[in-house]
């Protein structure tokens, strides 16, 4: 197995089948072994019908359905999944339509080109029009805990709260997580940076939602990233 995708999910009943959807096709014209490993994080809506619907049309795909009995958080579903992936590398996909799937497609075949890399994360600001599409709020938040995080770590990144990321599964594997909500991806770069392991970015589109198509993530969540940055650096 080369890929393993895991897609967190969340109330996406309305995003969830068409996301799946784009993300095979993206990748149905590779030659290559995937699995889809989908976590329904406790779900309160039609979101389990629309990822049994996708199942049902795609038999011809791993899929790996974990269903949690609450929320847990995407952190905790996302643990979840990588403790079952297959595959020699690992990505996130979440199940919204913010991100465009094939730029997974430019993110592999970097990381098979440059085995030096130990993972790539996509970058909404690499490009500077793409950084545009975020509210402002948002924006500025983002930029406060990144340029806080690049102090901190001595790290030149341009994004932190991207969801594309992969990684070499065999790494990850071997990570103690312990955030539970939104806070993967501020852990993992952590400890990726703690262990010397090398981050490339690249760039990606990206069509950011608001709350009334069910965005998650809120200023206080931004709060709490920031906090978070505090911990990973002095008690971690």
């Amino acid at each position: 197995m080369e890929l393993s995708i895991i897609v967190p999910a969340f109330n996406e009943e309305e995003f969830i089948f068409l996301s799946l959807t784009k993300l095979t096709n993206a990748f149905n014209h590779q030659s290559l072994k995937f699995e889809i490993i989908i976590i329904n994080d406790g779900s309160n809506d039609n979101t389990i019908n629309q990822i049994k619907k996708f199942q049902n049309l795609n038999k011809n795909i791993k899929t790996i359905l974990i269903q949690n009995n609450k929320n847990l958080g995407k952190s905790a579903s996302v643990h979840k999944g990588i403790d079952i992936a297959k595959g020699k590398y690992t990505v996130i996909h979440d199940g919204d339509l913010e991100y465009d799937p094939k730029d997974l497609v430019s993110m592999l075949n970097l990381i098979k080109k440059e085995d030096n890399i130990d993972s790539i994360y996509g970058s909404r600001y690499l490009d500077k029009k793409l950084a545009n599409k975020q509210k402002a709020i948002y924006y500025i938040a983002n930029k406060l805990n990144l340029l806080l995080f690049n102090f901190f770590f001595q790290s030149k990144l341009t994004d932190l709260h991207s969801c594309y990321k992969l990684f070499k599964t065999k790494i990850i594997k071997n990570f103690l997580f312990t955030e539970k909500k939104f806070g993967f991806e501020l852990e993992v770069t952590t400890l990726l940076i703690k262990n010397n392991f090398i981050i490339k970015e690249i760039p990606i589109k990206y069509q950011a939602r608001d709350k009334s198509l069910g965005k998650k993530i809120n200023f206080m969540d931004e709060i709490s990233f920031l906090i978070s940055i505090f911990k990973f650096r002095f008690f971690s």
